[in-house]
């Protein structure tokens, strides 16, 4: 399976949803428009797909995360495209993937490492509360039972129960809060937008020398998160 990055490095992900492939621009025209030495489209679920998925639980982590009653972090991730290099402003991008683009991602293996282990550790965490709800839930049943059966046993009375729930209160809370941060601060440093971040920039070779200009406002970049 070919590398996400380029000789330097680096890539640029965007996520794309299309009825159609014949919806987006060709390989040439990409590579005529952007420069780049090159790109290539990936299908969801295919093979080569797969190794996309971490940026897309990422995407849809994160837009749910800010508004889970926004419906749009359910949008239906159909392609990827890979590009090489870092590649930010250009009308081409902007006209083109107007009504397909979702998403996307700066990436070089340091950035990648980290938002793998942020998704690894939410899960973890995610995991652990699940522990320690259905330890609740045990306990619950405990005090029950003991009434049922007759027992009187102070391990599996209520005053026992009372106090795991004291002590497990707000459980992980500030754990995932933590978790929470790191993947927001990840999305704002790495997100694909029509300019180019402020510092940790250095273009590699086969980047061109893109015209800016656009709009901070422009809709589209305003629709990524």
């Amino acid at each position: 399976m070919r590398s996400l990055l380029d000789p330097h490095g680096k890539a640029t992900v965007l996520l794309l949803s299309a009825h159609f492939r014949s919806d987006l621009p060709t390989i040439a025209e990409l590579k005529e428009a952007l420069k780049v030495r090159d790109c290539r489209y990936y299908k969801l679920y295919s093979k080569e797909g797969k190794q996309f998925e971490f940026l897309e639980q990422a995407y849809r982590t994160h837009l749910y995360m800010v508004d889970p009653k926004n419906t749009d972090w359910n949008a239906r991730v159909t392609d990827y495209l890979l590009l090489s290099g870092h590649v930010h402003t250009h009308e081409f991008i902007s006209v083109k993937f107007h009504a397909t683009l979702i998403g996307g991602y700066w990436l070089t293996q340091a950035v990648i490492d980290e938002i793998k282990a942020i998704m690894s550790n939410r899960r973890l965490i995610d995991i652990q509360k699940r522990h320690v709800k259905d330890l609740r839930a045990q306990l619950a049943e405990g005090v029950d039972l003991a009434k049922t059966i007759g027992l009187n046993d102070p391990t599996m009375g209520l005053s026992t129960r009372e106090e795991v729930e004291r002590l497990l209160k707000g459980y992980a809370v500030e754990a995932r809060k933590q978790l929470d941060q790191a993947l927001t601060d990840w999305v704002q440093s790495n997100k694909w937008q029509m300019r180019p971040p402020k510092s940790k920039r250095v273009p590699s070779d086969d980047e061109s020398s893109l015209t800016t200009g656009e709009s901070s406002t422009d809709p589209q970049v305003a629709a990524l998160v």
